[in-house]
């Protein structure tokens, strides 16, 4: 979700220029964070600040938790300069302004096999997953929003409510 949120921001920001960063970069050099078995946004921009991002051409996505961080090879890195924080009451606007949103979502097994329209499975206390909010709007007379999920190439659809968060939880762009 982070390195989404990162490649829209700076689309939005250079004339739609789209580039694909280093998913691989994060997963075996944000030490915060915890590789292939998962993290948090805010260590993944806090990495992207502290040492910017590589593209994906210099930094290719293996699916592993490589022992080494090689982000020393890149030729071209992508800057964040600063990491912001939006509460969830400022979410739409935040999305009309800004962007996209990662946020942090409680899943069970059976999101993991979801893949169109409104997903009304069940949701976990616990935040285990995150995606990229990219959008929102009403459908069937309940508030939505859109979300792009990283384990699957499908966007999605969730009722506002149904999945486990607290309206104090901050969000991130």
């Amino acid at each position: 979700a982070s390195v989404g949120n990162v490649e829209c921001i700076y689309a939005k920001n250079n004339n739609n220029t789209i580039l694909t960063l280093s998913e691989q970069e994060i997963v075996d050099c944000s030490k915060l964070n915890f590789g292939c078995d998962g993290g948090h946004p805010f260590y993944s921009f806090i990495y992207g600040v502290e040492n910017g991002i590589c593209l994906n051409e210099d930094y290719k996505y293996r699916a592993i938790d490589n022992l080494f961080c090689l982000s020393y090879r890149c030729k071209n890195k992508v800057a964040l300069t600063s990491v912001g924080g939006v509460m969830e009451n400022e979410l739409i606007r935040a999305l009309n302004e800004v962007g996209p949103v990662s946020v942090n979502v409680g899943v069970t097994d059976e999101f993991a096999f979801y893949f169109e329209g409104i997903f009304n499975g069940s949701c976990t206390e616990e935040l285990n997953h995150s995606v990229l909010l990219i959008g929102y709007g009403q459908v069937e007379r309940a508030s939505v929003f859109a979300k792009e999920n990283s384990n699957s190439s499908s966007n999605s659809l969730q009722k506002k409510g149904t999945s486990s968060h607290n309206s104090d939880d901050e969000m991130l762009y």
